[in-house]
C-alpha cells in the first residue's frame, strides 16, 4: 500500500507498508470532519452527535456482513439518528477488504 498526501507532487517518493495481520479483514476509512460523526439528532431533548463511539460500535457490529450490506446499514443508522434534523455536512465512508494471503 502506498501512502501519500493529496498535496504530494506526482512522482514524489513515498513509503510502502505491509500489514499481513489485516489480510482477510475489512477497512473503513473516513475523512477528517466526517459529517456522519458530527450529525446531530433533533428528536432527542438534548441533541447529540452520532459520535465516534457509536460509529466504532456500529462498525464492530456489522463487520461479519458483506461490504454492500455494511454500506446500507451505515446509511440507515445515519438516517435513523438524523431524524428530522437537516444534514450538517457531506458524509463519506470508504470501505474495502484486504484479500487473504495465498500461500
Amino acid at each position: 500500500m502506498a501512502c501519500a498526501e493529496i498535496s504530494t507532487e506526482y512522482g514524489a517518493p513515498h513509503s510502502s507498508h505491509e500489514t499481513p495481520a489485516l489480510a482477510g479483514r475489512g477497512i473503513a476509512a473516513t475523512p477528517a470532519g466526517l459529517g456522519l460523526i458530527e450529525q446531530l439528532n433533533s428528536d432527542l431533548p438534548r441533541p447529540r452527535m452520532f459520535g465516534k463511539k457509536r460509529f466504532k460500535a456500529l462498525l464492530r457490529a456489522i463487520a461479519p456482513t458483506p461490504l454492500p450490506d455494511q454500506g446500507e446499514t451505515i446509511f440507515r443508522a445515519l438516517l435513523d439518528h438524523q431524524g428530522s434534523q437537516a444534514r450538517r455536512d457531506d458524509v463519506s465512508v470508504v470501505g474495502f477488504e484486504i484479500p487473504p494471503q495465498r500461500g
